[in-house]
């Protein structure tokens, strides 16, 4: 997960619309891609807007460089021609992005403020929205259950990670991944057992994990573009 602590991210709109443009509905979803503007250099970057059954607005976030992909954004919201969205909610590599869609519909211009500064972005609407499969999982033995933790070694910088395995009432488990320093932001990842063996995929980072349990321990490998690392999870308490 050490890409997804470099990005860089949000805040303030740019362009003002007429007074007309403003009261027209804007549609914002659809698959965006685009690039920050960050003093560091260029940041490519995608988005992926949809409406969920109750009409509400979600969203995620991708970079291709990385294979990241799917990361769900948060307080996605669309006032006349304002669009927000929030990737991650304090912290390294999180922010706020807020921009204006323009009046040809497939352009928003905008800012990102982060904890490191602000920077203008730009995106464009390329298509419809492709975001990933819902992930399912079959019911796991009672020894995978709970909450496990674990820490990555990237270069000296240290990533602690969040593993949380429960068996639903339908069937299914929920299997969830989260940094330490943004417990809130879980994501789902597609788990195999067998026997002692386990392993699981995490679309969104497209990582992999794969090991041994062995009592309260989870002794493997994480693996994602650029390499692969040791990685332990202990159970705990």
């Amino acid at each position: 997960m050490r890409n997804v602590i470099n990005t860089l991210v949000v805040s303030l709109g740019v362009l003002a619309a007429s007074t007309v443009a403003a009261q027209s509905p804007t549609d914002p979803t659809g698959h965006w891609e685009g690039t920050i503007t960050a003093p560091m250099g260029q940041i490519d970057f995608e988005i992926d807007v949809t409406r969920d059954a109750s009409n509400t607005l979600i969203a995620t976030y991708g970079q291709k460089a990385t294979g990241v992909r799917g990361l769900p954004l948060t307080q996605v919201a669309i006032e006349g021609r304002a669009f927000t969205f929030v990737l991650f909610n304090g912290g390294p590599g999180g922010g706020s992005f807020k921009g204006d869609v323009l009046a040809d519909g497939k352009t928003i211009s905008g800012e990102v403020r982060a904890t490191m500064g602000s920077a203008p972005f730009m995106l464009y609407r390329t298509g419809t929205a492709a975001m990933l499969p819902k992930v399912t999982n079959a019911t796991v033995s009672k020894g995978l259950e709970g909450r496990w933790t674990g820490s990555l070694d990237a270069g000296g910088t240290k990533v602690g990670l969040i593993l949380t395995i429960a068996n639903r009432s339908d069937g299914t488990a929920s299997v969830l991944i989260a940094q330490e320093i943004r417990p809130d932001v879980q994501i789902d990842a597609s788990l195999k057992e067998n026997g002692t063996g386990v392993s699981f995929d995490v679309p969104a980072t497209s990582a992999t994990w794969t090991g041994t349990l062995d009592g309260d321990s989870l002794k493997g490998t994480w693996t994602q573009p650029g390499g692969s690392l040791p990685l332990t999870f202990t159970r705990s308490k």
